[in-house]
């Protein structure tokens, strides 16, 4: 299970590297089908050696999961098979990334996996994830020859194999928080840190100091250290308060969010109570004319750039009560989760400028970690 565990992690950290099909819309890649059939060895082996059990968080999300599919199928009336195949496929990544959590948590709980052995994977993927990241800088510092293919030609900023700064200075709060109670590792804290502040990323700089602040409210000098520290990465790259002083620039992403959340309300005025169908907003948005043909070419025209908007959309008003109590059940569980609570309240915020609940490789790792607080609370 150790192999296979470090494998899939390792996979989601190569990113974009791992790219088998981008044709119409739907982007194939190997760590989702190589998940998939890790699922299937992992259900396997907790079935011969261990046992499941069905707690408040796996029923919410079977609820939730249901309501999806059901409110989804509804909309063959007004879209070809085809599009509801892609709009499904979604869902059933989706699926896997809770369901790889869902089995963490139970290989932990039967001891089937120890914590040690799951600290190392985490530890490993972290530094490959920097070296990856440092290669990046060195030799593609510049994604402008990529825009032809969807991407943001982001400049002189730290990306790595996602390909995008915002998601990127996520995925290193997360860790921030991963490390801060679990791995306990101070390299990984600096690194972290100070990565996060070389993606440029706005919401990932203000995502790192609300956390932080959580962290370290009774602290401070802490407080006090990480604003130094703030200052000091200033002095050495002055672009970061460019970042903060250019949110009224039309080309800036901030105004283009503006644009994506107004896009988004419109959508929700067609069907507010159960939504367009999960993942369904690309071909609703192209079906009512809300967006030009030189935006649907971005990547970003396949969600609204906030997660909570994007399920309110899809699947309207019950479907994002029902996702809210989902992610709700995880912050008490035979007591209050510190750990989910700090993962959830970092998520709230940073996923109403980026859809970073349903990006694979954030969504993976919020999962894990999630089951893996419930995990440490249930065992103390």
């Amino acid at each position: 299970m150790y192999w296979l565990i470090l494998l899939n992690f390792i996979f989601f950290s190569l990113g974009q590297l791992t790219s088998l099909s981008r044709v119409n819309g739907l982007n194939i890649y190997f760590f989702d089908v190589f998940l998939i059939f890790s699922n299937l060895i992992m259900f396997i082996y907790i079935f011969k050696k261990g046992k499941f059990k069905i707690n408040f968080p796996f029923l919410a999300f079977v609820i939730f999961l249901l309501y999806s599919f059901i409110f989804t199928l509804l909309q063959i009336y007004f879209f070809e098979l085809t599009y509801l195949i892609l709009v499904f496929s979604y869902l059933i990544r989706f699926s896997s990334y809770v369901l790889f959590a869902y089995f963490l948590y139970l290989l932990l709980l039967e001891k089937l996996l120890n914590e040690f052995n799951l600290k190392q994977v985490m530890k490993i993927n972290f530094y490959l994830l920097t070296f990856l990241n440092f290669l990046q800088l060195i030799f593609l510092n510049d994604l402008t020859n990529l825009a032809q293919f969807g991407w943001d030609p982001h400049i002189g900023r730290l990306v790595g194999t996602f390909l995008d700064p915002n998601f990127m200075a996520f995925y290193l709060c997360l860790y921030f928080v991963l490390n801060h109670f679990f791995l306990k590792n101070k390299l990984i804290e600096v690194v972290s840190i100070i990565s996060v502040f070389l993606t440029l990323s706005r919401n990932g700089i203000l995502t790192l100091l609300i956390i932080y602040l959580i962290l370290n409210i009774r602290n401070i000098r802490k407080i006090v250290i990480i604003f130094l520290l703030f200052l000091i990465l200033i002095l050495f790259n002055p672009r970061i308060i460019d970042r903060f002083t250019q949110f009224q620039n039309s080309d800036d992403s901030s105004y283009q969010r503006l644009i994506s959340w107004g896009d988004a309300l419109k959508l929700i005025s067609f069907n507010n109570f159960t939504g367009v169908g999960f993942n369904n907003y690309r071909n609703n948005i192209e079906f009512y004319y809300l967006n030009d043909l030189e935006s649907l070419n971005k990547n970003s025209a396949n969600s609204t750039d906030s997660s909570l908007l994007h399920v309110l959309v899809t699947l309207g008003i019950v479907g994002i009560i029902f996702f809210l109590i989902f992610l709700c059940s995880f912050i008490y569980f035979n007591g209050w989760v510190l750990s989910n609570l700090v993962v959830l309240l970092a998520l709230l915020f940073n996923s109403q400028f980026i859809n970073s609940i349903f990006y694979p490789q954030i969504s993976i790792l919020i999962f894990s970690m999630l089951f893996l607080g419930m995990y440490l609370n249930e065992k103390n």
